[in-house]
């Protein structure tokens, strides 16, 4: 689970970014 967070994260940092 905490892997899966951790890739929704990343990606929405790339979308931000």
């Amino acid at each position: 689970m905490k892997c899966f967070g951790n890739i929704i994260l990343l990606n929405s940092l790339e979308v931000q970014f």
